[in-house]
């Protein structure tokens, strides 16, 4: 955490959320947000499931990504490799 706030200036305290309204409402409006956008990729790139997962791959995901590769949504190159080898070799 130390090299976060060094890198970014920014200040980070545990359940922030639990002790600031302003930070526990923007909490709450970046998972809606990302809410959206993820059921928008769903629609866009069917079959992955995307609109069900909301950032967090189930196995459905996982199986589509493994038959069809990952669409442009994914990003492949910002992911760690050994996340994509876990997820590509059912590991």
């Amino acid at each position: 955490m130390e090299r976060f706030v060094a890198e970014t200036n920014q200040y980070w305290e545990e359940a922030s959320d639990a002790n600031d309204y302003a930070v526990a409402a923007a909490s709450i409006i970046g998972k809606e947000y990302t809410d959206i956008m993820f059921m928008g990729a769903g629609a866009t790139w069917q079959g992955y499931g995307m609109e069900h997962d909301h950032g967090s791959p189930g196995e459905a995901h996982k199986q589509a990504l493994r038959s069809k590769g990952p669409s442009p949504w994914h990003r492949p190159r910002n992911y760690a490799s050994d996340w994509w080898h876990a997820i590509l070799n059912n590991e």
